[in-house]
């Protein structure tokens, strides 16, 4: 359990989360959310996991430097996401770091949407990493696949050392009461115990606001429960997200992977579910499950035929 909990800890600090791992991320007062950033350290090397946006780099630096480390001894970057806010940031590290040697490991690799020619720092994918990086002393960190959770190439980082799993945007959420989840409030056990947020009452429930946050950006229910089914086999003691609350306890976690696994509205599934218009004249998930002919009667396949579909061009 971190000893920065505590309610008297200051965000403008360095925050233990594990083992040689430290929170050094930002805390964002106008949203009350927070960028996650860690730093993993090993002797005199370190590896930075997620490197926020440019807005985010003089407070991550600061926080760095704080831990005695110097940038030069960070040997790897570790990126989970492909959100174009953070593409820049690559950069601005590379060139502060100035290291030889440095390994930036990213499903940007493998992304046509983004270009980064460096020969000194290429980025490199975890299949090329062969799933594993390495300290110099031996200790490892451990990268497992969770495609489409939310992006193709998504995947989390574990560090059996510590038991800490960094889980990129799987587990995260824009609200934060709070950056330490410890064990749940009082307030929060009814919900524990009969394993629905439900009915709750508080309007600040970070529950609800993860599953809110899940169904908007993972694409299917399928991708998040593979996801989900994939990393129940790591040994795991803490999930540590890209944004959001770091949570701890075993209780917790079972609680929330019973609650994820079976949740329910995610993605495009939730679209289908609630209805709406599918677009111009159409009647939105009626019109994709009853099918039409030109005519308009159903013809009971899943989609309407080529012919009904263009049937009002002139061509």
């Amino acid at each position: 359990m971190a000893s920065n909990e505590a309610s008297n800890f200051t965000y403008d600090r360095p925050l233990k989360v594990g083992r040689d791992i430290h929170w050094v991320g930002t805390f964002h007062p106008e949203s009350q959310s927070t960028f996650n950033a860690f730093i993993v350290q090993d002797g005199e090397e370190a590896v930075l996991i997620h490197g926020g946006t440019r807005k985010d780099l003089s407070s991550l630096v600061l926080k760095v430097l704080q831990l005695g480390i110097l940038p030069q001894n960070i040997k790897a970057l570790i990126f989970h996401s492909l959100c174009p806010d953070t593409w820049e940031t690559i950069g601005h590290l590379r060139r502060l770091i100035h290291r030889t040697h440095l390994t930036i490991i990213s499903p940007f690799a493998g992304s046509r949407n983004f270009s980064f020619h460096d020969e000194k720092a290429p980025l490199k994918t975890i299949e090329a990493m062969e799933f594993n990086f390495f300290f110099s002393s031996g200790r490892r960190l451990e990268f497992f696949r969770s495609p489409f959770a939310p992006e193709a190439g998504s995947f989390v980082t574990f560090d059996s050392h510590s038991g800490v799993l960094f889980t990129g945007k799987l587990f995260g959420s824009h609200r934060i009461p709070k950056l330490f989840w410890g064990d749940l409030e009082a307030e929060c056990r009814p919900c524990l115990e009969r394993g629905s947020a439900m009915g709750c009452s508080s309007a600040e429930c970070h529950l609800l606001a993860m599953e809110q946050h899940h169904r908007e950006i993972i694409p299917s229910g399928k991708a998040l429960h593979m996801a989900l089914a994939r990393l129940a086999r790591v040994p795991f003691e803490v999930l540590a997200p890209q944004r959001g609350s770091i949570v701890f306890h075993k209780r917790n976690l079972a609680f929330l992977w019973e609650r994820f696994s079976r949740l329910e509205g995610v993605g495009i599934d939730g679209v289908e579910e609630e209805g709406g218009h599918g677009g111009e004249g159409l009647e939105g998930p009626q019109f994709m499950h009853r099918g039409f002919q030109a005519n308009g009667e159903g013809t009971g396949s899943t989609f309407p035929s080529p012919e009904s579909c263009f049937a009002h061009w002139d061509v």
